[in-house]
């Protein structure tokens, strides 16, 4: 990156092509500039990673923020913070307000909430979001610091910030070279209400608007400028739900807590287990399961780069138009 010249990353997280015709602004882009498609990693976490290191999976071993302790985390913040997230947790009339009451009380326990999720209180003291470390491999920030290339990442927590951070790019650049900004409100809302809703449209169309007067902000006052706009993966309508909690209830005689600790995704579900007689138990459930996924066995776990003590003993992941339903971010 040569003396004085800025980069702006923008990335938005769940933008299918499909949205492009919502958005004249980024389709204008697209037909004017260089554009290609991105086949996406099975992969949370492990996509920031991909970008800052250039490692997939199966080198870096990252695959999402949330990972297993196995015995539990003893600290007595942790007493607070199970006993107020209940309390959030009957109170929010709505998912949006729980995810924003517990934002603040993790900024106010100084505890990292990662990505906003809604894990039960009774499940808490085993996942910490984890500070994942690239070993003897330098990230993108690293490499840029040596070079005198001052770099930051930008992501938001809340959706309601995401107009402020695009604003905020012009002051930011003032200090920064490099911004790599990440914005994930389509993929909220496409898991709420469905990638083809009046929401996501609405929200497609208000980004197109704000990108577009963000980066002409940028190019008026700013020598230089350069831009890279990118999606990490796109979704589909959802077809089939799946509530995985009132099925191991109802057909498994194990009981979380004592048997399994769960860790339900949208589009996966992994069991830790705490007791052998619980793992054929979940794997002879799950396998009746087959028409909506299938379980990763030790060759797809190998070949993703999962490590089974870190993200599940069992992991189990869903095909394309079915999730699970309720799970821990909805």
């Amino acid at each position: 990156m040569v003396k004085n010249k800025k980069l702006l990353v923008l990335i938005l997280d769940a933008f299918s092509d499909r949205y492009l015709k919502y958005a004249y602004y980024l389709s204008k882009l697209r037909n004017e500039n260089f554009y290609s498609t991105l086949k996406p990693l099975f992969a949370y976490e492990g996509i920031r990673t991909a970008i800052l290191t250039g490692l997939d999976t199966r080198k870096s071993g990252i695959w999402h923020d949330k990972v297993f302790i196995p015995k539990g985390r003893k600290a007595l913040k942790l007493s607070f913070l199970k006993f107020f997230t209940a309390f959030f947790d009957r109170l929010s009339p709505t998912d949006d307000i729980n995810k924003k009451l517990r934002f603040l009380l993790y900024k106010i326990l100084r505890e990292d909430y990662g990505t906003p999720h809604l894990i039960p209180a009774k499940y808490l003291e085993y996942f910490a979001t984890h500070k994942h470390e690239y070993k003897n491999i330098p990230d993108l920030f690293q490499i840029l610091s040596k070079s005198g290339v001052k770099a930051v990442w930008v992501e938001p927590k809340l959706m309601s910030l995401e107009g402020r951070a695009l604003r905020g790019m012009l002051k930011l650049f003032e200090k920064q070279d490099l911004v790599i900004l990440k914005l994930n409100s389509l993929d909220r809302l496409g898991h709420k209400y469905g990638p083809l809703s009046n929401e996501v449209r609405q929200r497609v169309e208000y980004l197109d608007r704000a990108v577009e007067e963000t980066i002409n902000t940028l190019q008026a006052r700013l020598e230089n400028m350069s831009f890279i706009i990118m999606s990490d993966h796109g979704m589909i309508p959802v077809e089939k739900f799946i509530n995985i909690e009132k099925l191991m209830i109802e057909e498994t005689s194990i009981r979380p807590l004592i048997d399994y600790i769960p860790y339900i995704g949208s589009t996966f579900a992994s069991f830790f287990i705490l007791n052998k007689k619980a793992e054929n138990i979940i794997y002879k459930m799950l396998q009746g399961l087959g028409s909506y996924g299938r379980i990763l066995e030790e060759y797809d776990l190998n070949m993703l780069g999962i490590n089974k003590e870190l993200y599940g003993h069992i992991i189990f992941a869903l095909n394309e138009g079915v999730v699970f339903f309720p799970n821990f971010f909805q």
